[in-house]
């Protein structure tokens, strides 16, 4: 999902009460510069992907713009985010991109 469509979701929403949490890829742009950006555009969608794996289906993930992603949880309790904040950024940390291209 994009930005228009993570933006017409939570309208779309009765209770918009929730929390937002913004990730970044961090030294995305050296992906691109390094192997281009049909790769860099794989790297995007398996973080994606994996983002959606991980939460539950009443939360929001979208691509914010760039490098960034932002995923809503509606109705989450603060103590259990962090929880699920640890578990995304540790997901994202062993991915493994090395079959996208035999460079990386």
């Amino acid at each position: 999902m994009n930005r228009h469509g993570f933006h017409q979701s939570v309208n779309k929403l009765d209770d918009k009460s929730g929390f937002l949490l913004i990730a970044d890829i961090n030294n995305f742009k050296s992906i691109n510069d390094r192997f281009g950006h049909n790769i860099g555009d794989k790297v995007l969608h398996r973080v994606a992907q994996t983002l959606k794996e991980q939460v539950r289906g009443s939360d929001i993930v979208a691509r914010y713009v760039g490098e960034k992603f932002v995923i809503f949880f509606p109705s989450q309790d603060s103590d259990q985010l962090k929880l699920i904040s640890h578990r995304l950024i540790c997901s994202v940390s062993a991915l493994d991109f090395s079959d996208l291209n035999e460079n990386l």
